[in-house]
C-alpha cells in the first residue's frame, strides 16, 4: 500500500473510532450491531487496514450515519 492509501485509510479508521466513541459505542458493541465480527473490525479500525464498502455500510448503519458522513471527514 502506498503512503497516501495508508494516511487514507488510517483516517478512515480513526473517524470510525472516534463516531463510535462520540455514541458511547465500544468496538464488540459496534461489531454486535454492525454484524462485522469483532476481529475483522479489529483489523480495520486498529490495525487500518483496508475495508470493502461493504464493511463501512455496515459500520456506518451500526452507527446511525451515512457512509459519505465518514468519508467527508477523511482528507
Amino acid at each position: 500500500m502506498r503512503d497516501d492509501e495508508r494516511r487514507w485509510t488510517w483516517q478512515l479508521a480513526q473517524e470510525i473510532r472516534r463516531q463510535a466513541s462520540a455514541k458511547g459505542m465500544t468496538l464488540f458493541e459496534l461489531s454486535t450491531r454492525s454484524h462485522v465480527p469483532y476481529s475483522t473490525l479489529c483489523k480495520h479500525v486498529a490495525e487500518g487496514q483496508r475495508m470493502s464498502a461493504w464493511t463501512l455500510s455496515r459500520l456506518c448503519g451500526a452507527l446511525g450515519i451515512a457512509p459519505a458522513d465518514v468519508l467527508g471527514a477523511v482528507k
